[in-house]
């Protein structure tokens, strides 16, 4: 597992990070870690033309984990003390959170995972879905939704948003189903029955709430 630890008033080389990654920033006692991120590739982190945002976080004065939504290189500097940052490329662990959007610099759109995906048959969503495609003409599709608590962050109060779209011209349903009993506007299912209809959807931590539907 790929790990630096940086002494006070430095700043480690760039580390990459594939998406999917568990991230681990680990402050000594007293001392502030500022963790960046960039999405450049290689050749600009290494010619040092590369973009580099901080980390939605802030300063991180305690450790904090998380998984990383997209390819990308990290880099972390220390105050007050040595700060550790762990990379682990395939993490067991279900129960983080993806930074998503707070990585990928777009805040206002809430949280929302990055990845569009055309399906033809059933399909468990997963927590880097933004766009999910439906043809039905092989027969209705039934698509399950994350549990809406693994969706959210209680710390950024920000849910993922899932878009919807049945591209098909059949009278086969598209169906939205909640995790077990959890439901979708008050509701277990959603269905979309028309082509080019689309419905948006973003998780409250407890169940789906319905934002747009055309």
């Amino acid at each position: 597992m790929p790990s630096v630890t940086v002494a006070p008033k430095t700043i480690s080389q760039p580390m990459p990070a594939g998406a999917g990654s568990l991230v681990t920033v680990t402050p000594a006692a007293g001392a502030t870690a500022q963790l960046e991120y960039t999405l450049a590739n290689a050749a600009a982190v290494i010619n040092g033309t590369a973009t580099w945002m901080n980390w939605a976080r802030g300063n991180v004065t305690s450790a904090a984990s998380d998984i990383i939504n997209d390819d990308g290189w990290l880099r972390l500097s220390a105050t007050g003390g040595n700060c550790t940052l762990d990379i682990d490329p395939s993490p067991r662990s279900a129960g983080w959170e993806p930074f998503r959007c707070d990585w990928a610099g777009c805040a206002a759109s809430m949280g929302n995972g990055q990845r569009s995906i055309t399906v033809s048959g059933a399909y468990t969503a997963t927590l880097f879905d933004a766009t999910i495609r439906a043809n039905a003409a092989a027969g209705a599709i039934t698509i399950s939704l994350p549990l809406a608590a693994s969706a959210y962050s209680a710390t950024t109060g920000l849910g993922q948003i899932i878009t919807a779209k049945k591209i098909d011209a059949t009278a086969n349903n598209v169906t939205l189903a909640g995790s077990g009993a959890e439901t979708i506007d008050g509701a277990a299912t959603l269905a979309i029955s028309t082509q080019w209809a689309c419905v948006r959807i973003q998780s409250n931590g407890t169940t789906w709430d319905v934002i747009s539907a055309s």
